[in-house]
């Protein structure tokens, strides 16, 4: 599940453009996090993670089997920090997302991130763009945002 705007609302997006304004074809990171943010106020999340569990009930489970189930009302990107060799800004974050606006990527993070799913060191000798992939398609049930988030941290080496 994804939606952009209740992301950067719930999730407290802040740019950080201010810390870094070289391009991102420049860029070449040191780390990248998988994380999930939430999309809605807790109270939504509480009625949605809710109707999840009777459906795992009421389903005896298969529910959870179809492309692995009915996800939780969080967003999935992936966070990248780098260092700019050119301005000097240290751990600048840029986040590549795909919401059902398509695919993004822009120097900034949540400030609410619901949990870290995943992590690792990257040799910082690929540049950002290299990890960015595939199309702007937005599909809930088979291309989303948890989807793609797990695809391009999965490229990242």
């Amino acid at each position: 599940m994804s939606s952009a705007k209740s992301a950067d609302k719930w999730g407290e997006w802040e740019s950080e453009s201010h810390r870094c304004s070289c391009s991102l074809s420049e860029v070449y990171p040191y780390e990248a996090i998988l994380y999930e943010v939430p999309f809605t106020n807790p109270v939504s999340s509480l009625v949605w993670d809710s109707f999840r569990s009777y459906m795992s009930s009421a389903t005896h489970g298969l529910s959870d089997t179809f492309n692995g189930g009915l996800k939780p009302a969080t967003h999935d990107y992936v966070e990248f920090r780098y260092n700019c060799t050119k301005c000097n800004a240290k751990a600048v974050s840029v986040v590549v997302e795909k919401t059902d606006d398509g695919k993004k990527v822009r120097k900034g993070r949540y400030t609410y991130k619901l949990h870290v799913k995943d992590r690792k060191k990257l040799l910082g000798h690929n540049n950002l763009q290299s990890f960015v992939l595939g199309t702007n398609d937005y599909n809930l049930i088979s291309s989303n945002c948890s989807h793609y988030a797990r695809a391009v941290f999965d490229n990242a080496e």
